[in-house]
C-alpha cells in the first residue's frame, strides 16, 4: 500500500518527469522551477539570520530594542520564577500577578533594562512539571537548556515527515533554525519549538501507532488554546484510539499535578484564567486581556481596530469556526499527511485566541513542508516566492504597534484557502506557450 508521500509523487512528479524525456521544454521548466525555488532559499535566509541579528541586539540594554522589552530569556524568566514557586509551595504568588511580576522585576534587575509590565502566569499548573526540572540550573544554563532541548524535540518530531535521503533531516533542522520565528521563540526564552514538538510528533505516528500519538498530543494541554483543533482532526479522521490516548494522557498530567501540588493551585489557576461568574469568584481579565493586546490574533486586530469586546469574541468566534471547517475538510478528505499538517498548523494559528510572534514557529514548519513539496516537484503553491510572506510574518510588528500587524491572520487564512486547493495538475505544470 502507497503512503500518501507516494501517491502525490504519482499524481505530480512522475508526469513531469516523463516530460523531460520528450525535449527540453520540461528540462527547461525545472531549472527554472530550482532556481527560483533556490533564490527563495538565499532570500529567505537572510530574512532569518536578520531576526538572530535582533537577537544579538537585543544584549544592549541601550539599543534600539533594549527598551523594548526584548530584553533575551524576557519570558523564560516568567517559567523559571514559577517553578520555583511551585517547588517552594508558594502557588499563591502564581496567581497574583501583580506580586509576581514585582518579584520578576526584583530578582532580574540587572538584566532588565528596566521594570516588567504586567507578566503573569497563565499555564496550567501541569506545565510546570515540564519547568522543575529546568528549573533547579541556574537561570541562564536553565533557559539555554530549555532552548536547545525543546529545538532538538521539534527536529526529531520533524523528521517524520522529511524521510529520504540522510541530508534530509539537516535541511529541515537548518531550516527550522534560520526562521524568523525561532530567533523570536529563542530571544522570548518561550515554548513554541515544544509546541512544535507534539504537534510533529503526534501527527508523524498517525496510522502506525495511533495510542501513542494520542498520548504525545494530549500534552498538548499545557497550552490549551493550541489543542483545539487536534481535537478537530482527531474526529474528521476518525482516530479513535488517537483520541483516547489523548485523552489519557492529558487526564494523567491534570492528575499528576493534582497528587504533586495538590488541588489548590488548579483552584487558583481557574480562579484567574476563567471568568468570574463562571466560577463564582472574582476572576479578573484586565491583566489576561493586557497580554493578549499584544498579539497577532483576530480577537487582537478586532481590538485594536476599537471593536467593543463582543465584537472582537464574535470575530475571534469566526475565526474559530472557520479554522475548524479547514480542518475537518482536510482531514475527512483526500489529502495527503503533509497537506494535512500544514492546514493543522495554520488552523491553530488561526483558531488560538493568543497568538505571539514566536508561536510562528508552527508557521515556519508549515512553510518548510511546503517548499519541500515544491522542490520535489510537488506543486501546492501558485507561487513559491508566497511563501516569503508567512516565512516573514514574525518580524512583523504587533497589530497595536504597527498597521502591518493586522497583514499576519490575512496571510495566514489565505494560506488556508491556498492549502486546500487541489494540487496542481501535471498538465499545468508542464505546459508551455
Amino acid at each position: 500500500m502507497k503512503t500518501d508521500r507516494e501517491e502525490d509523487y504519482d499524481q505530480a512528479v512522475k508526469p513531469l518527469v516523463a516530460a523531460t524525456h520528450f525535449g527540453a521544454d520540461g528540462h527547461d521548466q525545472l531549472a527554472g522551477r530550482h532556481g527560483l525555488l533556490a533564490l527563495v532559499a538565499i532570500i529567505g535566509g537572510a530574512i532569518g539570520l536578520y531576526g538572530w541579528l535582533i537577537f544579538v541586539m537585543a544584549f544592549d540594554h541601550n539599543g534600539p530594542f533594549g527598551q523594548r522589552y526584548i530584553t533575551p530569556g524576557i519570558d523564560y524568566m516568567v517559567y523559571w520564577r514559577a517553578a520555583r514557586a511551585a517547588m517552594a509551595g508558594n502557588f499563591a504568588l502564581l496567581a497574583d500577578p501583580v506580586a509576581f511580576t514585582a518579584q520578576i522585576s526584583e530578582q532580574f534587575h540587572a538584566w532588565l533594562s528596566r521594570p516588567l509590565p504586567l507578566f503573569p502566569w497563565m499555564y496550567p499548573p501541569h506545565f510546570l512539571l515540564i519547568l522543575m526540572p529546568f528549573a533547579v540550573l541556574p537561570f541562564a544554563i536553565s533557559y539555554a537548556l530549555f532552548q536547545v532541548a525543546s529545538f532538538a524535540s521539534a527536529v526529531a518530531a520533524g523528521c517524520c515527515f522529511w524521510a529520504g535521503p540522510s541530508r534530509r533531516w539537516a535541511l529541515w533542522a537548518l531550516g527550522l533554525a534560520l526562521s524568523p520565528a525561532a530567533s523570536m521563540n529563542v530571544i522570548a526564552g518561550q515554548n513554541a519549538f515544544l509546541t512544535l514538538a507534539l504537534l510533529l510528533g503526534g501527527m508523524g505516528l498517525l496510522g502506525r501507532r495511533d495510542f501513542a500519538a494520542g498520548l504525545i498530543l494530549g500534552l498538548l494541554s499545557y497550552k490549551p488554546q493550541f489543542a483545539i483543533m487536534v481535537a478537530v482532526a482527531l474526529l474528521a479522521a476518525r482516530h479513535w484510539r488517537a483520541l483516547a490516548g489523548a485523552i489519557v494522557s492529558a487526564s494523567f498530567a491534570i492528575v499528576l499535578s493534582a497528587a504533586t501540588f495538590g488541588f489548590a493551585p488548579w483552584r487558583l489557576w481557574l480562579g484567574h484564567t476563567l471568568p468570574g461568574a463562571l466560577l463564582g469568584g472574582a476572576g479578573d481579565l484586565a491583566w489576561s486581556n493586557a497580554g493578549r493586546l499584544w498579539g497577532l490574533s483576530v480577537w487582537a486586530c478586532a481590538t485594536v481596530l476599537g471593536a467593543s469586546d463582543w465584537l472582537a469574541n464574535a470575530a475571534q468566534g469566526t475565526a474559530i469556526l472557520l479554522a475548524i471547517v479547514c480542518t475537518w475538510i482536510a482531514f475527512s478528505g483526500a489529502f495527503g499527511r503533509d497537506r494535512r499538517v500544514a492546514v493543522l498548523l495554520t488552523a491553530t494559528l488561526v483558531a488560538a485566541p493568543h497568538v505571539s510572534p514566536y508561536d510562528l514557529v508552527l508557521l515556519a514548519a508549515v512553510v518548510l513542508l511546503l517548499y519541500r513539496d515544491m522542490l520535489d516537484g510537488i506543486a501546492i503553491m501558485p507561487g513559491s516566492s508566497l511563501l516569503l510572506l508567512p516565512w516573514s510574518a514574525p518580524l512583523v510588528e504587533v497589530p497595536r504597534l504597527s498597521v502591518f500587524g493586522f497583514g499576519v491572520p490575512v496571510v495566514m487564512v489565505c494560506l488556508l484557502f491556498v492549502l486546500l486547493r487541489p494540487a496542481a495538475s501535471a498538465a499545468a505544470t508542464t505546459k508551455t506557450p
